[in-house]
C-alpha cells in the first residue's frame, strides 16, 4: 500500500495560507526566566476547531475562538525536554490575530502537525 502524504494537502495553494510562527526558547537563569522568540513564516490550512476538538481544551479557554492550524513545519505547546528543549507554546499571528497553541498532534508518518489554538484577548 502506498504511503499517504498529506503534506501535499496542507501546502496547497487554493486552501492554504500565510501566518507566522512565533517561538519562544528561554532557560531559567539568574534571576528569572530568559525569554528569546524567533519569528518563523508559516503556510498550511487553517480552519474553525471542531467541537470534539474544542473539549480537549480547559474550559476556561473554551470561550474565545478556537482554530485549528496545519503546518509541515514543528508546531509546540509548552515543553522543556531534552527532545524539543525549553519554551512557551507557540504564537500563531493570523489575520492580525495572536492564537496560542493549546494542543498539538504531530502526524510525523504523514509529514505534518496540527494545532488547536485558542485566539488571545487584545489586551
Amino acid at each position: 500500500m502506498p504511503n499517504l502524504f498529506l503534506d501535499e494537502v496542507v501546502l496547497d495553494a487554493d486552501l492554504a495560507e500565510a501566518y507566522t510562527i512565533v517561538r519562544s526558547n528561554g532557560k531559567f537563569v539568574m534571576g528569572g526566566w530568559k525569554d528569546s522568540t524567533t519569528n518563523i513564516k508559516g503556510f498550511g490550512v487553517v480552519t474553525v476547531a471542531r467541537p470534539s476538538e474544542i473539549e480537549m481544551l480547559p474550559e476556561g479557554d473554551r470561550n474565545s475562538e478556537i482554530r485549528a492550524f496545519y503546518s509541515t513545519q514543528p508546531l509546540y505547546e509548552t515543553r522543556d525536554n531534552a527532545y524539543e528543549g525549553t519554551g512557551v507554546s507557540d504564537i500563531l499571528l493570523w489575520n492580525n490575530f495572536k492564537y496560542r497553541v493549546m494542543v498539538v498532534a504531530e502526524y510525523g508518518n504523514r509529514r505534518y502537525w496540527k494545532a488547536i489554538a485558542a485566539k488571545m484577548s487584545a489586551a
